[in-house]
């Protein structure tokens, strides 16, 4: 028996069947950083590793629904996504104008954020042919549907959705609030929100 193979015995000894299918499945190590620059950095090491034991447990499950992602940036975390779940429909939500000065004003009004992180926060809105190049090197990108503007008045057309798994990474408390609130009741039992820079 090779090491490989006595390590996924053990696990299945420790930790039942299951989380050895989850060990197998692990995609971490065999990407390249031609699919997305942030996943081969280790600053996002535990995410990544995270969605990809949550992304096994909502198929292992049969959890039903969609995938969202609110706050693209370059679209590093949508790439992972959609390889992390090819079958399923991946929403992608972003205003892709930099932050809206009336969720900035509720960010200093608060106090939840200091002016001067707010100050030395890159404002720069992505521009949409970076998230689109991203977008093309996905296995899947047909699956994937983009959504610009400023959210949930970007997501009208997804009232009626369920959502399996989504990821939250606005940045700031209100738009952050807003996500919770229009998809945890969309969310479907066994699914997950991901909530990223909170706090």
């Amino acid at each position: 028996m090779v090491e490989s193979e006595k390590k996924l015995e053990k696990q299945k000894h420790f930790w039942g069947p299951d989380y050895a299918v989850l060990a197998r499945t692990m995609r971490y190590d065999r990407i390249t950083p031609t699919h997305g620059e942030a996943y081969t950095q280790y600053l996002d090491y535990s995410r990544y590793r995270t969605l990809e034991l949550v992304a096994e447990q909502i198929r292992l499950e049969n959890v039903p629904g969609d995938v969202a992602e609110a706050g693209v940036n370059e679209g590093d975390f949508a790439f992972m996504l959609n390889l992390c779940f090819p079958e399923r429909t991946l929403y992608l939500y972003d205003t892709f104008e930099g932050f809206d000065a009336g969720d900035i004003a509720v960010e200093l009004g608060n106090a939840y954020s200091g002016e001067e992180w707010l100050k030395n926060k890159p404002f720069t809105p992505v521009r949409e042919d970076k998230v689109q190049k991203t977008l093309g090197k996905m296995q899947h990108p047909e699956r994937c549907i983009v959504r610009k503007g400023y959210f949930p008045d970007s997501a009208t057309a997804e009232a009626d959705c369920a959502f399996a798994f989504v990821s939250l990474d606005m940045d700031l408390y209100a738009p952050l609030r807003t996500g919770l609130e229009f998809f945890y009741q969309r969310l479907s039992p066994g699914g997950f929100i991901f909530l990223h820079d909170y706090n």
